[in-house]
C-alpha cells in the first residue's frame, strides 16, 4: 500500500506511520479459533524538487521500508 499526503511534511507522516503501526499492532483477529496478532513496517519519504516523478518519491519510500524490514520489523524508518 502507498499512502500520498499532500501538504503533510515527513516528521507529520512518520507521526501518522507509528501511529497505524501501534494501532495495527493493538488488534486481535480471531481465525479458526486461533487468535492472531499483525505487525507493519513503513517507509516514509518526502517528495523533494529532484524528484522529477512519481516512481522516484515511491522507490525512496521503499527503500526505507526495506530498512525497516531489515532492522527488525514492525517500525516505521524515514527516507535517509
Amino acid at each position: 500500500f502507498a499512502l500520498l499526503l499532500p501538504e503533510t511534511g515527513a516528521d507529520a507522516a512518520v507521526t501518522l506511520a507509528e501511529r497505524l503501526r501501534r494501532d495495527v499492532g493493538s488488534q486481535a483477529v480471531l481465525h479458526d479459533g486461533v487468535v492472531l496478532h499483525f505487525t507493519c513496517s513503513f517507509g516514509v519519504a518526502q517528495h523533494v524538487a529532484a524528484m522529477e516523478r512519481l516512481g522516484h518519491l515511491l522507490g525512496a519510500a521503499d527503500k526505507a521500508l526495506y530498512r525497516a524490514k531489515e532492522r527488525g520489523r514492525d517500525r516505521v524508518e524515514r527516507d535517509a
